[in-house]
Order: C-alpha cells, then structure tokens, then sequence
C-alpha cells in the first residue's frame, strides 16, 4: 500500500512498482495481484498508447487485462463488473486530470489466461466504437471543474487511489474554452461534408436456420473444449445464451446454457462460410475474443466477418477457450 508521502510526492505508482519488483526478486512465494496494481499498470497502458491530434491528445478507451487462473478464481471473477468499473473510474479520472479526450467511457475487459502466472498481469488498450447509445464526449467536460480539478466525490474514487496535485496537468479555464472550441470546430467540419448518396437496398440473405453447404468445404465445424465437449456448427449459425427470464432473439438457434456460459451474450456470435472460408461475426456488446493459432489476439467488436481458421481459438467467456474444428466432408 502506497504511504501518505509518496501520494503527496506523485510517487506511488513508481513505488508500488519497485515493491513489487523486488518482493518478487527475494522471495519465490506465489502473491496474489492486488488491485491497487491493476489500477496502476491499466492507466500505463493507457497513458502510453495516447495519441496526439492537432487540438488534443486522445486516449485509447478499451482495456484489457490479462490475469492468471488463480488470481481470477480468488478476486478477479467474482462480481467482475463491478471490479471493471472500479478499474475503469481509477482510468477516467486519470485521464480527466492529464486533458485527455476519450471516445466515450473507457470501457474494461478483465480476463484470465493461462499463460500469465500469478500475481503477475497482461496488459493491452485499443481504441474501439463507444459502447451503443453512447456520445463520445470529452472527460474533462463533466469531471473536471473549472478550476481544472478532478471531482473524486462524484467518480466514487477512494483518496488512496487519487493520484497526487504534484503529478497532475492542470487545466485552466482558458484551455478547457480552447478546446472545447476545438471540438464544436472539429463537428461543424463533419456536419459540412455532403452526405453520400444512399447504398442501394442490401439483398435478402437466407435465414440463419437454412444450411448453406460450400462446394469446397461440408459446410459443417466443432468448437472443441476440455473433456467431452464438442459443439457441432453449420454455417449460418448464431450462438447465444440463454438467462431466465430473458427473451432469445429469434436468429439464435445455438443456445447455450448460462450457467455453463456465465459470461456469453443473448446474442454473441454466427459462424458462417463466405467466400469459400469459414467466419466469425460478434454481436456482443463487449465483443468476442479471437486467439489465432500463431498466437495474435483479437477482440472482435464491429459486427464484420472475421476469417476463422483450423486451429484458431473462440473464447466464449474468460474460461471457456474453444479450438475450432472444420468438419471432413463424407
């Protein structure tokens, strides 16, 4: 835990950091991943990937965090959201006090991965479309005050996790006008271009319940999991979970146990053959995580065909990674 002095210095994050080091460095014993270090190593990554405009910095506004199995299963998944909330006020509030814009809320993925052991994270931003109803919008034009300081008591964020006036940017009333300026200049530039003349009516595509069988291809794939799970895909189908109480979509035909998939959407993603190749599309709010069998990672967000190939992996929660399978033809 950072002390009184290194928050009034600005300093805790980079002593957190060296403790850690070196707790690691002289003691073999596992440590489970704190919070306070998510907090830290969430808002460096984001600090790190801002990218700069003519009239402002941007930040990116996804995160995602990769934690070991054993720290997931003692913190990170139990009542996940909220503790993603928490992560992303802790990244808001940093970047409303540096002047950073953002494409809406930042928006946080927590999620455990084999790979990383524990007490140790993975840390990865993007910037992606804000979240479905939702403007993107400067942080500083609600959180900040016109003296330029950050309102905690609105965020909710605890005084051990507020950083230091020392380690700050300060805005003033002059700049928070500057651009503020700049982004109504920026909209009015958009409302002048002329709108694009309008795309022809789309062709009618077979219902997901009809089975498209390619030449090349059987037209058949297996997500395949631990043990004896082996779910069976036909091109065109669109898998969801169903909750009690919540009404499937009609374009969901593989439905999923929600208990058995705590973390997979009403509506997640279809697994199609265009063009000869396998795809994946999301539908998912919060996306849908792709492993490639190279081992690049993609979370996938806009709802666009993705190509999926033998050996490639489909997470369907943090917990569930599936290897996808194409079927032989008979």
């Amino acid at each position: 835990m950072p002390t009184h002095i290194e928050q009034e210095l600005g300093l805790a994050p980079t002593t957190h950091r060296f403790r850690r080091w070196f707790r690691k460095l002289v003691s073999e014993e596992e440590r489970s991943l704190d919070p306070l270090t998510v907090n830290y190593e969430a808002w460096r990554s984001v600090r790190h990937g801002v990218r700069q405009w003519p009239h402002y910095q941007e930040a990116p506004n996804y995160v995602e965090v990769l934690v070991s199995p054993e720290d997931w299963d003692d913190y990170w998944g139990i009542d996940s959201g909220r503790k993603e909330s928490g992560v992303a006020a802790y990244v808001r509030a940093r970047a409303a006090e540096k002047g950073y814009w953002m494409a809406g809320e930042p928006q946080v993925s927590v999620m455990a991965n084999d790979a990383i052991e524990p007490g140790e994270l993975e840390v990865s931003c993007q910037f992606i479309e804000p979240k479905k109803g939702e403007a993107p919008s400067p942080l500083t034009s609600d959180a900040v005050s016109s003296t330029g300081r950050m309102n905690f008591e609105e965020l909710n964020i605890p005084p051990f996790l507020q950083p230091a006036p020392q380690e700050t940017t300060r805005m003033t009333s002059d700049d928070m006008q500057a651009a503020r300026a700049a982004a109504r200049a920026a909209m009015r530039a958009e409302e002048a271009v002329p709108e694009p003349e309008p795309e022809p009516a789309p062709e009618e595509k077979d219902p997901p319940t009809l089975r498209f069988i390619d030449e090349a291809h059987a037209g058949v794939a297996y997500l395949v999991g631990e043990g004896a799970f082996r779910l069976e895909l036909h091109s065109g189908d669109c898998i969801g979970a169903v909750r009690w109480g919540e009404e499937v979509p009609p374009e969901v035909n593989v439905r999923l146990d929600a208990e058995g998939f705590p973390y997979v959407d009403v509506m997640q993603c279809t697994l199609a053959v265009l063009d000869g190749r396998w795809t994946v599309t999301n539908h998912a709010p919060r996306g849908t995580r792709l492993t490639k069998h190279d081992g690049r990672r993609f979370m996938l967000g806009e709802p666009e065909p993705c190509p999926i190939e033998e050996g490639d992996v489909l997470w369907l929660g943090p917990r569930r990674p599936l290897r996808f399978e194409v079927g032989k033809s008979a």
